[in-house]
């Protein structure tokens, strides 16, 4: 797996860093799964703060009972130091799921859950612990922004414009033929209101490559999602102005906060607009 082929979440670059650390720190300078159990439990952003207090992880109890028996050392792109077999065998399993999902960036959710299955961590976690892991860091997680603290934000919007009614069969069929069935109706919803509730980014040619919407899952208000912009177009910034259009929108029908649902690419939305994860509540 080369490092050329994805880019990283800076949290996950941190965590990986601060495996490496560990791994230092036992003298043994090779990472194993164990440092990088720990190393998620040193992060306190986004999620895993929330997972470090639902959890109650005693850090330094972890770190006595990890286990390094003496093993080969294998070079990784994406590690400074030497790792294990079993981490050459987890960042690939994470590549898996990050390429099932269709994501540009390698981040923590994607690692966490490839380490959460490989079960090579688990003499260190009792089974609630392990599940928090998963129900908290590993699944999508909805979101949510404060409108009126991103007005002032710039953002590129020449490509990006309201959908018309009219294009409401040739938007949907790009949906549904680039990303899903599920979002084609969700789309479909809000192409059907007087002034659609939908975004749609072009290239130079007019040809769609994004689109997001808001108002349109299940008709709720104050709702934003899905987006998606085709895998050539990632890298141009193009997500982030889908987004922001729909927000500074959403601001002006007067509404104070969005919802986003779902939302797997956590640190772009925390990074783009200052969302903050919604706390998962026990029922």
């Amino acid at each position: 797996m080369g490092s050329d082929r994805f880019e990283m979440t800076d949290r996950l670059k941190r965590i990986i860093e601060n495996a490496e650390k560990e791994a230092v720190r036992d003298k043994c300078l090779i990472v194993d799964p164990d440092h990088l159990l720990a190393a998620f439990l040193m992060e306190r952003t986004g999620v895993f703060g929330e997972i470090f207090l639902k959890g109650q992880f005693h850090l330094e109890s972890i770190k006595r009972g990890m286990e390094h028996s003496k093993k080969e050392g294998f070079v990784h792109p994406i590690f400074k130091t030497r790792v294990t077999s079993s981490i050459l065998e987890l960042f690939l399993k994470a590549t898996e799921i990050r390429e099932r999902y269709g994501q540009f960036h390698l981040n923590e959710g994607h690692v966490l859950k490839a380490l959460m299955m490989s079960g090579e961590v688990d003499h260190l976690l009792t089974k609630e612990q392990k599940a928090v892991l998963i129900s908290h860091g590993t699944t999508a997680r909805d979101l949510i922004v404060h409108l009126p603290s991103i007005m002032e934000k710039s953002f590129e919007d020449s490509f990006i414009r309201v959908a018309r009614v009219e294009e409401k069969e040739r938007v949907c069929a790009f949906v549904r033929e680039h990303f899903s069935a599920d979002w084609a109706e969700t789309v479909w919803n809000g192409m059907e209101t007087e002034v659609p509730t939908v975004f749609l980014a072009e290239n130079e040619k007019g040809d769609y490559i994004g689109f997001a919407a808001f108002d349109a899952y299940k008709k709720k208000k104050g709702y934003f999602g899905p987006m998606g912009v085709l895998p050539e177009s990632r890298q141009g910034g193009m997500g982030k102005n889908l987004l922001l259009s729909c927000l500074k929108e959403m601001s002006n029908r007067n509404y104070e906060y969005a919802v986003i649902g779902g939302a797997g690419p956590i640190e772009f939305y925390e990074k783009t607009c200052c969302a903050a994860v919604i706390p998962i509540f026990e029922k």
